[in-house]
């Protein structure tokens, strides 16, 4: 077993009987000399408080005697300095009014120099302005003039052209109801037909022919037109105006109404197509490419058919008819006069070749008159040669001797005859085949 330590005794507060008898007096008179103390400082303290508020009795009666000395003075300064002040400021200005005057003067001179060299300056430099503004206001006037002029010719003209585009607008109704009818259609179709072909040069060169009809077993096969192709070939052209459904779309404001009747269009565009390849034109004017040329007279009827029916030039090529517009046609027919063109180069260079055959041919048979006269004259040369050479050593002589023997004459016999040397160039020409 553990031992336990035991705790340690403390000491025990010494009984009152053990607590020494001075203690009491001794705190007593501990006691009695802080109060001592304290009231001597208490004493102290009162009289410098009392000396001090008499310092400070006597600094303040001080202070009031400088303060009210101050204030004396400065009311006397005051004074003093407002009269100096106010002499010193009447003089000051006096003088700066006189200085001011002074200068015043000087700078109104110096100014009124300076505003009339300025003034001149101004003047001659604003003289051109002037003169510029004179003459602008001068064309102004004339402008004005001149629109008021033009203002009443363009009054006119606005009337004329109202009543131009009321004539117009009437003129439009009346063709809208004309095209109504297939052969006012009929009739604008080729007129137009034929103003193509104008405008591509065929007329120029006489190469087409319209309204060109050929007999067939059943009926009377009369195309709009047959161009005339170099060789001797031919192609077809019919004119169609499908526009009754086109011209309706045109009048209706109904979107759904307008896509049935443009549907329409394309279906009578179709039916044409078909019919043209029915008549069956290529094998009635031969030689001619078998195919048929339908010609419409404005873009926007294809277009509009074409939208309406995309499929509209693959069947028109299965059966062999090609739609064509004024811009495609112009250009086919301007590809048949270039054709047409070169065809006649081909027969002017034929017949310059054949005029330099004949020609050349010409030249031979002149070349061989040249040369029979060569020959002759060169025979006559010789005769001559001949004669004279007979007539100086026979017909001479004997003459001389008839002299001799007294016959006279007022005429004497030459001395002789010169020979003539000179022979005719020979020609050498080889003819070509």
């Amino acid at each position: 077993m553990k031992r336990t330590a035991s705790p340690t005794p403390l000491p025990s507060d010494p009984p009152p009987s053990m607590i020494p008898p001075f203690i009491p007096w001794l705190l007593a008179a501990l006691l009695l000399l802080a109060c001592l103390a304290l009231l001597v400082a208490l004493l102290r303290y009162r009289d410098r408080s009392v000396r001090l508020e008499a310092e400070s009795l006597s600094w303040r009666e001080r202070a009031e005697d400088r303060t009210q000395m101050l204030r004396t003075a400065e009311e006397v300064l005051r004074n003093s300095f407002a009269g100096i002040s106010a002499e010193v400021l009447r003089n000051s200005e006096k003088q700066f009014l006189n200085l001011a005057e002074t200068r015043l003067q000087n700078q109104h001179q110096q100014a009124r120099h300076d505003l009339e060299s300025r003034k001149q300056a101004i003047e001659s430099l604003l003289k051109p302005v002037s003169d510029s503004l004179k003459l602008v206001q001068s064309r102004l006037g004339e402008i004005e003039k001149e629109r008021v002029g033009a203002y009443a010719d363009l009054k006119t003209q606005i009337r004329y052209i109202l009543s131009g585009n009321e004539a117009l607008k009437n003129e439009t109704a009346r063709l809208s109801q004309a095209l109504h009818h297939n052969n006012a259609r009929g009739q604008w179709g080729e007129l137009q037909l034929r103003r193509v072909v104008e405008l591509a040069g065929m007329v120029e060169y006489c190469d087409f022919t319209t309204q060109q009809t050929r007999s067939r077993e059943e009926d009377r096969i009369r195309p709009d037109m047959v161009i005339h192709l170099p060789g001797g070939r031919s192609i077809i052209i019919d004119a169609k105006a499908p526009m009754t459904a086109y011209l309706h779309a045109g009048e209706t404001d109904r979107q759904e109404e307008r896509s049935q009747w443009m549907s329409r269009h394309a279906a009578d565009v179709k039916k044409h197509l078909q019919q043209l390849s029915a008549k069956n034109y290529f094998a009635q004017f031969s030689p001619c490419p078998e195919f048929v040329i339908m010609f419409l007279p404005g873009e926007a009827f294809f277009q509009a058919a074409l939208e309406a029916d995309p499929s509209l030039i693959e069947f028109g090529a299965e059966n062999r008819v090609i739609l064509s517009t004024p811009s495609t046609l112009i250009a086919l027919l301007k590809t048949v006069a270039y054709g047409w063109k070169q065809e006649q180069l081909a027969d002017n260079a034929k017949k310059i070749s054949e005029a330099g055959t004949d020609l050349f041919d010409t030249c031979a048979i002149l070349t061989g008159h040249f040369s029979s006269l060569g020959k002759s004259l060169n025979q006559a040369v010789n005769q001559y040669n001949k004669t004279v050479s007979s007539f100086e050593h026979r017909f001479i002589p004997r003459a001389q001797k008839l002299k001799n023997l007294g016959v006279t004459s007022s005429k004497d016999l030459p001395s002789g005859l010169e020979d003539i040397t000179l022979r005719a160039k020979g020609t050498d020409v080889q003819e070509e085949e």
